[in-house]
């Protein structure tokens, strides 16, 4: 166990910029709006909730015109801590970020795209990295050394910055062009803070980032046994190749299976569906040009190389 924080940090820290970046005020984000900064009231915490699963700290914080209401979840058995947010904005031309200063020096972070990771200069050396002062990123961002990390896992916000140990999240812009109004009123999201030992790899951070945006939903299925049937549509044998894509295909009557190699290695995997197939092929991402595999009942084998995307175009009997 160690402090996630850095000693005189801050975590969870909402601040709020002035956003006039000029031509294109709802794509745009200026370098130097850093330079101007809106002094916020302290929140407040309006409830305390102790329970065996997690203790949940609800707080409200004042933003001009604008209120923050959230409920941090701290899990007894999990490593995540939870910022369940709800959000009325009412400003025009500012952004609104959050602010982690975490306990790491890491040359590099690590962010999750399409289909791929890529590592990031976590400093400003020179103009070119000074230009990628934000950067997109889809289910998390991570910082991590040999021995420990923290990543920052969110549910619908893309914008995220690193700067030396501040871990950082857009959370809400105010244009007012093209749309004078564009996204004001409610916004609900949740992110999370995820410190884990290792690599994030190793503490499979790519998984918590799926989990946070696919949670699982329980479905009751009739079974003779006590504890109920045990069924899975497809079963993927890797745990660094994600499920993309499960659709009909465009042109034939057959289901599309699109998989990725997320962990940039090379893996020997399986998919397994819930019955024997009549027909396996590898296809192009339009579903063409199909290279016929073999199958052995209801399960494909296969390679990938890292960061590989495989397409596959089966009948099931």
């Amino acid at each position: 166990r160690r402090e996630v924080i850095s000693k005189g940090g801050k975590g969870n820290d909402f601040r709020l910029f002035e956003d006039m970046p000029g031509g294109y005020d709802a794509w745009d984000i200026v370098a130097t709006y850093v330079d101007r900064e809106f002094e916020l009231k302290d929140g407040i915490v309006k409830d305390i909730v102790k329970g065996d699963v997690y203790t949940m700290i609800s707080i409200e914080k004042d933003v001009l015109k604008s209120k923050i209401e959230q409920n941090i979840i701290i899990y007894n058995d999990l490593d995540r801590i939870d910022f369940d947010t709800h959000i009325s904005w009412h400003e025009d031309q500012k952004l609104l970020k959050v602010f982690f200063d975490v306990d790491l020096q890491t040359k590099n972070y690590t962010r999750d795209i399409a289909y791929a990771t890529m590592e990031c200069c976590s400093y400003r050396y020179n103009p070119y990295d000074k230009a990628k002062f934000e950067v997109n990123a889809h289910n998390w961002i991570d910082m991590s050394d040999e021995d420990y990390g923290v990543s920052l896992l969110n549910d619908c916000k893309y914008g995220h910055e690193v700067n030396e140990h501040k871990m950082i999240l857009t959370l809400l812009k105010a244009p007012i062009k093209p749309d004078p109004k564009s996204d004001r009123g409610d916004h609900y999201f949740t992110y999370s803070l995820y410190p884990h030992a290792e690599t994030w790899k190793k503490a499979k951070t790519l998984e918590r980032g799926l989990e946070i945006n696919h949670p699982l939903v329980p479905v009751d299925i009739k079974s003779e046994g006590e504890m109920g049937a045990d069924k899975s549509f497809i079963t993927l044998t890797s745990d660094s190749m994600t499920l993309e894509a499960v659709k009909k295909c465009e042109e034939e009557d057959a289901y599309i299976i699109r998989m990725v190699e997320k962990k940039g290695r090379s893996v020997d995997a399986s998919v397994k569906f819930f019955a024997p197939l009549t027909y396996a092929a590898e296809c192009d991402l339009i579903e063409r040009n199909d290279v016929p595999v073999d199958f052995d009942g209801d399960t494909i084998s296969f390679h990938a190389t890292p960061f590989e995307i495989k397409n596959y175009k089966v009948k099931i009997k």
